[in-house]
């Protein structure tokens, strides 16, 4: 045995020493080498993808990086301004009007608690996603077009006191076709009381101008099988920031009071004295929406009681229907910060709705005092309105046999951004 080992340990170590070193790669060779690997796997077709996976297992292929193939950019279409507004408004309408070619009806975000325009967000940049009713069916809408019409009020408060606010307004429209009756394809409609406007956006999908007259505007009934938006707008102000004050149904005080690691708040609200709304003034769908800022909280002291989004430092309260009055109205709470971290005041919004009572005129309610009106023969229903031949908007259709009709008009307003500090 030690003999064998001995020999294995004196065999001697083979090498072999050419006279000539090895010749280096072709480089040129070795790239179209490569090349030519590349351009067959690039011709090979994906693999089918099988019905299954085995035991639940990831189809890796889904996260494997496809690059976006360039799209050579495209000038923005611009809407021509309507003849109604200035020029150098074009621009505001255009956005409107691109607002409104999206879907025919929007959820109202006034009870969402998690979209993406409400508590994380706070709330909306001009206009509130809105939902006009369904003007169909038994709720007293007859046969005919129908109309609705939604302001949202926009305020910013301080110390109780509005410093400004403004109003933007949405127009929907719907047709309920009399039975056993002829569906017209366009209705022409005017709006009255244009020229209070700043700002109007049509929705091209179905709007389209009259071109003799700038405040009428054709529509197709097509679209309107359900309620439709047709126009967003703004309504003209004043130099006076707060001229739209009386629109604003009700005040807020806002009272922050931080105490090292927790931070309280006091809000009080109530009445608008200079409302123009009767009284009492009565409110749907009230939230209160708090937020802080800085650290996190462990916790939330409140009275009455709310919900804590520790993730959106929000606090909020659902309070439904309120019932104003000039006593105020309290909230109390405390915010405690999480390991004696110490959380900022921040803002509080307040959301709300407002449903016209029956004795109180449609029109009033909006700080636009838009109506809606309809060409329609001589004969048809409702309060008519004769052409004036002197009317310089007038245009051949009206001096054969027809007159404007008002249009059934529902309204509503709500808040927009309604933010105290």
């Amino acid at each position: 045995m030690k003999d064998d080992e001995h020999e294995e340990h004196d065999q001697p170590f083979k090498l072999n020493i050419q006279k000539e070193p090895i010749a280096e790669e072709d480089q040129d060779a070795k790239q179209a080498a490569l090349s030519n690997v590349a351009n067959t796997l690039t011709q090979m077709g994906m693999p089918s993808r099988k019905s299954g996976t085995v035991r639940g297992r990831r189809d890796v292929r889904n996260t494997v990086y496809m690059p976006n193939v360039p799209v050579p950019e495209m000038p923005p279409s611009v809407l021509p301004p309507s003849p109604s507004v200035p020029a150098s408004l074009a621009g505001s309408k255009s956005t409107a009007a691109t607002t409104l070619a999206s879907e025919a009806s929007h959820a109202s975000d006034t009870q969402s608690i998690r979209s993406g325009t409400s508590l994380g967000a706070s709330s909306i940049a001009g206009m509130t996603r809105l939902k006009h009713p369904e003007m169909h069916g038994p709720e007293g809408y007859g046969p005919g077009l129908h109309a609705s019409v939604i302001e949202t009020v926009s305020a910013s408060l301080q110390g109780g006191e509005i410093k400004s606010a403004r109003i933007h307004g949405e127009i929907a429209f719907a047709y309920n076709p009399e039975p056993d009756s002829f569906l017209p394809e366009h209705e022409t409609v005017r709006l009255n009381n244009l020229s209070s406007l700043a700002t109007i956006g049509p929705n091209r999908l179905f709007v389209s101008n009259v071109a003799t007259a700038p405040d009428q505007f054709s529509l197709d009934v097509s679209h309107l099988a359900v309620t439709a938006p047709a126009f967003t707008y703004r309504v003209h102000a004043d130099d006076d920031a707060t001229s739209f004050a009386s629109h604003c149904p009700v005040l807020m005080s806002v009272a922050w009071k931080p105490q090292g690691d927790k931070l309280g708040l006091v809000l009080l609200f109530n009445v608008n004295p200079a409302s123009c709304l009767p009284r009492p003034v009565k409110l749907a769908n009230v939230i209160v929406i708090a937020t802080y800022e800085g650290a996190r909280a462990s916790g939330v002291q409140s009275k009455p009681s709310g919900t804590h989004l520790k993730d959106r430092h929000t606090v909020y309260w659902r309070l439904g229907e309120v019932n104003l009055s000039e006593t105020p109205s309290k909230i109390i709470c405390r915010i405690i910060g999480e390991q004696n971290a110490e959380p900022q005041p921040g803002r509080v919004e307040l959301r709300w709705e407002y449903h016209p009572t029956s004795s109180f005129a449609e029109g009033d309610l909006l700080g636009s005092r838009i109506s809606v009106s309809r060409l329609a023969e001589s004969k048809g229903k409702g309060k008519e309105k004769e052409v004036d031949e002197d009317d310089p908007f007038a245009d051949a259709s009206s001096a054969e046999g027809k007159s404007w009709v008002d249009v059934p008009l529902t309204t509503r307003l709500m808040s927009g951004k309604y933010e105290a500090k």
